[in-house]
């Protein structure tokens, strides 16, 4: 059996027929890394974490939205928790609309977002996906990171599809209201309301999400290989809508907004992503 993030060396010779053994090659190695969704769920867990992972497309790929491709990938079942950014980060933003472990972390920028995603990878024996020098993204890393725009969306409506995470009918109790109508008061606590089809919670509501991708005009990528967004630019995408205004449009699986990626606000969080890029 071989062990997550452990590194194996090796190397070979040939024999003739004769018997004589030739030189030996140069050491060859490689780092294995498992996928497996137990395994990185036990991880977390171990390192005291609440989160935990749910696979949204087990294997191969899927062509989606005009011959767009995704490999398979795993989201965080929630928003990231104020419990679970507190344990990672050693802080904890939120204040004022909803505190408490179980409360999605808010007043995180996309810079905190991916320190973040970079810690956490670390804790549990995964490499870092960003450079926290130029913020690029190395996807051929196994550790954690934002959703890209496409991967997003396809989770958020779910196996079916729809228009917002749990139907193509929009009802502002279902997205915003669990605990009191005064919905404008803020956040609730995570698994308030159902979970999708592919059993992620919150994909239409609570807190903006953070995503990968520099916001562009044009969405989706046609044709493309797990799209990661525009080469540069000066806002980051946001998904999900919030609880301040939970309009239906806002709400919807499809709406795309841009932001600062410096700017922190009460409204906005992030979930995190493993996998995808051809790694699974």
């Amino acid at each position: 059996m071989l062990s997550n993030g452990q590194t194996y060396y090796w190397k070979v010779s040939a024999i003739d027929s004769s018997g004589v053994e030739g030189t030996f090659s140069d050491i060859w190695s490689f780092t294995a890394y498992s996928y497996n969704m137990s395994g990185i769920n036990s991880a977390l867990v171990a390192n005291g974490l609440s989160m935990q992972m749910a696979e949204i497309i087990a294997y191969g790929t899927q062509d989606i939205w005009n011959s767009m491709t995704l490999t398979g990938y795993a989201l965080s079942e929630t928003e990231v928790t104020q419990v679970d950014y507190q344990a990672v980060m050693g802080s904890n933003p939120a204040s004022g609309y909803g505190v408490g472990d179980n409360y999605p972390v808010y007043y995180v920028t996309w810079y905190d977002a991916v320190r973040f995603c970079n810690a956490l990878s670390s804790l549990i024996g995964l490499e870092p996906v960003y450079d926290e020098s130029t913020w690029e993204a190395d996807f051929t890393k196994n550790g954690f990171y934002l959703p890209t725009e496409a991967q997003w969306e396809y989770a958020a409506g779910g196996p079916s599809h729809y228009l917002w995470s749990l139907s193509d009918t929009f009802d502002t109790w279902d997205y915003a209201c669990s605990v009191s109508p005064q919905y404008l008061n803020g956040t609730v606590v995570v698994k308030s309301h159902p979970a999708n089809g592919f059993g992620l919670y919150d994909m239409s509501g609570n807190v903006w999400e953070w995503c990968h991708d520099w916001f562009g005009i044009t969405f989706p990528h046609i044709g493309e290989t797990d799209p990661d967004g525009p080469i540069a630019g000066s806002h980051r995408c946001k998904r999900g809508g919030g609880w301040y205004f939970p309009y239906s449009s806002r709400l919807r699986c499809d709406t795309r907004f841009g932001y600062p990626p410096g700017g922190g606000h009460a409204t906005f969080g992030f979930r995190v992503t493993a996998g995808g890029h051809g790694l699974w």
